[in-house]
């Protein structure tokens, strides 16, 4: 057992009333580091994701299989570890916590607290999928995660732009009134969606 590693029990009756034995043993939570040194720089958050942090917290579970599960806590924060050093932005700040917690049938649970500033699903999930790649071994796609380089711009508008943004959009009497963020949102989703060629 871990030093400073806690342990308690609890007796469980079940419905049949048969009664059985929970017993739980909780190891010090270990601090992970990135495999090597990562690239330096600075993350650029939208106006939302600065003032809302919402945590999202999701469960992955594993079946049992004795043979590779035994060793799921090590196996997880060696992968980490590894797959940290492409999402590095995650490696700057407290922006993940995952907990596994171990079954005496084999199977295992990952429990993951991710704040939305630095994901949205997609990017949640497909970090979560790199980091299962690298945990089996498997070729990651994390090594082209950054081979295209991004791009960011700012767009100042002034207030005589944002109020003829807002005529156009009540232009045709289906709006009565909308907000500057309302005008400005269709505004870039009709960009975005002209670019991507959508219908």
């Amino acid at each position: 057992m871990d030093q400073g590693a806690i342990e308690c029990s609890a007796i469980m009756e079940k419905s049949n009333g048969e009664v059985s034995q929970l017993s739980v043993t909780q190891g010090d939570p270990p601090r992970v580091c990135t495999a090597k040194e990562t690239e330096k720089g600075f993350y650029f958050l939208s106006n939302i994701d600065q003032n809302i942090a919402v945590v999202v917290r999701t469960i992955c579970c594993f079946k049992s299989n004795e043979n590779e599960n035994e060793n799921a806590d090590k196996m997880i924060k060696d992968a980490i570890s590894k797959v940290l050093v492409h999402y590095y932005p995650l490696a700057w700040r407290l922006t993940i916590s995952s907990e596994v917690t171990k079954f005496q049938c084999g199977g295992f649970v990952l429990g993951l607290c991710m704040n939305h500033c630095m994901f949205d699903g997609i990017g949640a999930m497909k970090f979560v999928n790199s980091w299962g790649e690298v945990a089996r071994d498997d070729k990651s796609s994390t090594v082209d995660l950054y081979k295209d380089e991004m791009l960011y711009r700012c767009f100042c508008l002034d207030p005589e732009k944002l109020e003829k943004l807002k005529k156009n959009a009540m232009e045709d009497g289906v709006l009565e009134k909308c907000t500057n963020f309302e005008a400005l949102s269709a505004f870039v989703w009709r960009a975005r969606t002209k670019a991507l060629n959508m219908q």
